[in-house]
Parts: structure tokens; sequence; C-alpha cells
């Protein structure tokens, strides 16, 4: 199957959902240039974001009920808008059969959404939207946070990194690395190791047209080699999300007076703890929330083949 069918049975699949306002896709089609061809894609990513998630699912049980097993059809069908929301913002639903193609759909509130965005409540959504996405359908105000997001995440990761003079690469694979510090599936040999080390190089064309456009905070050498001020990106501190900034600002009055090295060594310790218990947080609810959004059946033989997935990588 070529890109242009493989894009119109999506198309197809979207026409069956009820309204949405912005759809994403996401994964190996997109990050693997050969994996359609191979035959390797084993399932479609969707990202979703809706009005009202109670109101979606309600109408989308009814119109397509094979999309469900027992239980998400239950659940799905009976839930309250709180319910819906336990265990984080989103549902996802995976192994949803369609025309011989296998979907894997997330679905959140478009308010919830741009909250995470901007403000990385659970930095779930937030850190899948840092990566290479594609726009199947439009929202500007997403769009407009997704900046917000984006700027952050360059911010995070080069106090992060915390080195003068690091190359593209290095930088890149910060930025994929995000939202995998703390990944549940990452301790349980359920996702590649190395995936920020892939992810960043096959995703290079997308880092730098999507963030050279979007930052002026650093300049790249011909050789690769990243130039930038640690101290004009320790001011962009201001613009972080509420709770991070206030943290770092806490980092910066506790070691106030000493070295430089040592305030930067615990500014990147206090990031990286903070996108641990978020990130370990986010995931642990989706293993959990799958169970039911999924179903059983689905959610185990998800998560085996993760497992093998995960294995494989390694060896």
């Amino acid at each position: 199957m070529d890109s242009g069918n493989f894009l119109n049975n999506i198309s197809y699949f979207l026409e069956t959902m009820p309204p949405f306002l912005s759809a994403k896709l996401y994964g190996s089609f997109l990050t693997s240039p050969d994996a359609l061809k191979k035959g390797e894609i084993r399932q479609i990513d969707l990202i979703l974001a809706v009005d009202n998630i109670e109101e979606f699912y309600r109408e989308c049980v009814s119109k397509n009920p094979y999309m469900y097993r027992m239980i998400p059809r239950l659940f799905f069908s009976h839930a309250t808008h709180d319910q819906l929301k336990m265990l984080g913002t989103s549902c996802y639903t995976s192994h949803i059969n369609f025309m011989d193609n296998y979907y894997k759909m997330g679905v959140i509130e478009k308010y919830d959404l741009i909250a995470d965005l901007k403000e990385w409540k659970t930095f779930f959504m937030a850190g899948r939207f840092q990566k290479e996405m594609m726009t199947l359908k439009r929202d500007c105000d997403i769009e407009e946070a997704n900046i917000i997001n984006k700027k952050n995440a360059v911010i995070a990761a080069f106090l992060l990194l915390n080195k003068d003079n690091p190359s593209l690469g290095e930088f890149y694979q910060t930025l994929c690395s995000l939202s995998y510090i703390g990944d549940e599936r990452i301790r349980l040999h359920a996702e590649d190791p190395n995936k920020q080390v892939k992810l960043a190089q096959n995703s290079k064309n997308f880092f730098d047209t999507q963030y050279t456009a979007i930052c002026s905070y650093y300049d790249v050498l011909d050789d690769g080699t990243i130039i930038y001020n640690y101290e004009d990106i320790l001011r962009q501190v201001v613009s972080l999300p509420q709770d991070l900034r206030y943290r770092l600002y806490d980092v910066m009055k506790l070691y106030f007076g000493e070295e430089d090295q040592v305030i930067r060594l615990n500014i990147a310790k206090e990031i990286y703890d903070y996108l641990f218990q978020k990130t370990s947080k986010a995931s642990r609810d989706q293993i959990l929330k799958g169970v039911i959004t999924t179903g059983p059946v689905n959610s185990v033989h998800y998560t085996l083949a993760k497992l093998k997935k995960g294995s494989m990588k390694e060896n």
C-alpha cells in the first residue's frame, strides 16, 4: 500500500467518528519511512480532540459498536463526564479493526489538551505533541498552544542537557527523552530503550523545521554544533509552566552564591525529578485505565506485544 491509499483509509475511518475538533496522526508511519513499504505498521495511532468527551463516546458507541469489547462498551455507554477523566483526562482504545487496519485512538477534550500543552498538567499529551505528528484536522487554538509547549520543551531540554556547545543530535535526543523520563514502559522493558535516539535521527527534518522556526534561543554551525547562551536560556524560565517555574526558582534561591556549575547541575536535577514524577504517574494511570477503555483481553495483547517488541530491540 502506498502512502496515499494509507492516508485515504485513515480519512474513511475518521468519517465514521462523531464530530471532533482536531485529529493528529503519529507513530511509525512518520518516524520510520520504510515501515509502510515493509508492512511493519501494526497499528495506526491517532489523537482526537473533542468538545465534550462524554457526548463523543455516547455517540461513538452507538455508531460504531464494533470498536469496543463488552467492558469498554459498558464503560463508555454509562460513564459520567468525571469518570471518563479519572486516571488522566484522555481515553485510549486500541485494536480497532477497520478495513483491515488496526487503530489506536486517544480522545481528549480540547480544554484539557490545551491545559496540558500550556501548563504540563500531566505532561502526557504535551510530551507526545513535542514530537513529530501529522495534522489531519487543524484547530488553531491547539496549534498555538503547542507552539508554547515546544518553546518550553527547548528551554527544559537545554537546562536538562546542561552542556556547552552540544551537538544537534544530542539536543534532539534530549528533546525526545523528556516524555520518557519515568515512563513505566521503559522500566518494564515494554519499549525500545533506544527509542529516543531513533526518534531524534528519523525525525531530524521535523525538528530542523519545526523548532528552528519557533525558537531563536540557539544557532547551529555547519558541523552541527549548537551555540547558545546558558544565561539567556535561564532567563526564559519565567515562561515555563508555573509549578516547574516555582521549583526552579526555589533551586536558584537555595544555591544562590554557589559556583555556576553547582547551580546548573541542581537545575538539571530538578527538571529531571519534575518530569519523572509527571511521566511515571501518567504512564501508570494510562496502563490501569487501558484495562477499562480497551478491555482486559486487548490490554493484555497490547502489553504483551509491547514487551515482545521491547525485548527484541534490546537483543
